[in-house]
């Protein structure tokens, strides 16, 4: 029965990966996740064909190998991380009866050695051959000068299943599986954009974003060009995942014009803020590039000053002063304030130009809140000083 048992990766790698260096993953952080090949996914791996009747438990051990299947030095770090592998055990009775299991990489980071001093990769090629974890049986006599700055990359991980029995004796088995090469990220063919704007955007209204290109466009058809707004990922964990097209609307020779959506439907944050990429992806010629793009959720009233002159103490007064319930009211039902006395508005969209005559306030629903934002904030431009 021990050959019977079976294991499949459902999920490939990502192609292109940063792998990480020590440093960055020491303390229990993870640096940058390894990803699935598909969007927003992580490598799964499929157990099939268990025996409870044989084995007692079943355990998976993944590491890394190099692309004609040796032992490689990158190692493993992260949840189920052991040793520089990752290793998961499932009891069978805890499967009720099933024989089969899935398994899903969600935090894993590979981690690359250094090449400085020579003896870090020697140090670390021994490392990984201590680990004795070759499943498929390389010979790994020349191990000790197989690599060379030159050949670390690319590499694949390779999982392999070892089985209890039920005299607590553990085993290898002859299931094994490699997954498909990961290249180093700068591998990775790009589409040259090296600059867009604007550079952040609200949720709401919809806007042309500008892509600039150094290199020439292989083509200008705007139908084989796609745009995406996605949310970094695992900036929040559990939360809905933003991710919206944008309508690709003209292609030129180093330029490509896109028209950002109306975001308020799929806003799912609490945030005020959301970092996100820009996914700009050619499919004629399957190559993207993506730039950092942040999303801003406004609250609906914001306060500005226009005024050339600090605020004056009675009017900074007046609102920091929540008993002035029946003041509030009153600017509420008349939505104005004496011009002479108040250079505040409560605007709802930034004025396209400089305003002529003094602005007319509008009280907002929570004036002594307002009023702590503008009192932080009243430094604005054209706040201070000034002359008329």
């Amino acid at each position: 029965s021990m050959t019977s048992l079976s294991i499949e990766i459902l999920e490939q790698p990502t192609r292109y990966h940063r792998f990480r260096y020590e440093k960055e993953v020491s303390g229990g952080k993870l640096g940058g996740l390894l990803y699935g090949r598909s969007e927003k996914s992580c490598v799964r791996v499929r157990v099939s064909n268990i025996d409870p009747l044989m084995q007692k438990s079943v355990t998976v051990i993944g590491g890394t190998v190099s692309p004609d299947l040796y032992p490689h030095p990158f190692f493993m770090v992260g949840d189920d991380c052991r040793s520089g592998t990752f290793q998961l055990k499932k009891d069978t009775d805890s499967l009720g009866g099933k024989t089969e299991f899935e398994i899903s990489l969600e935090k894993v980071s590979l981690v690359c050695v250094l090449l400085r001093p020579p003896d870090k990769l020697q140090e670390a090629v021994n490392r990984r051959l201590a680990i004795n974890f070759n499943p498929f049986n390389k010979d790994l006599t020349s191990m000790s000068s197989m690599y060379t700055a030159r050949n670390l990359k690319p590499l694949r991980l390779a999982f392999q299943i070892f089985v209890t029995d039920y005299n607590d004796v553990t085993a290898p088995t002859s299931a094994a599986v490699y997954s498909e090469e990961i290249y180093d990220y700068k591998q990775e063919p790009r589409l040259g954009l090296y600059d867009l704007h604007p550079s952040s955007s609200e949720v709401p209204g919809t806007h042309d974003i500008w892509f600039y290109f150094d290199a020439p466009l292989s083509h200008t058809d705007c139908s084989q060009f796609s745009v995406h707004l996605v949310e970094d990922h695992n900036e929040h964990d559990n939360e809905a995942f933003l991710e919206a097209e944008l309508r690709v609307k003209m292609a030129k020779k180093h330029l490509i014009v896109a028209e950002k959506p109306d975001l308020t439907e799929l806003w799912q944050s609490a945030n005020e803020r959301l970092k996100c990429q820009v996914v700009i992806a050619d499919k004629k010629n399957n190559i993207k590039d993506s730039r950092s793009f942040i999303v801003e959720n406004p609250r609906p009233v914001k306060l500005g000053v226009y005024a050339d002159e600090v605020l004056d103490d009675d009017l900074l007064g007046f609102l920091y002063d929540t008993n002035h319930q029946p003041e509030a009211k009153r600017l509420r039902e008349s939505d104005r304030v004496d011009p002479q006395t108040s250079h505040v508005v409560a605007q709802l969209q930034q004025p396209s130009q400089p305003q002529s005559q003094p602005p007319v306030a509008q009280a907002s629903a929570y004036p002594a809140l307002d009023a702590f934002n503008l009192a932080a904030h009243h430094q604005l431009p054209g706040a201070s000083g000034g002359s008329n």
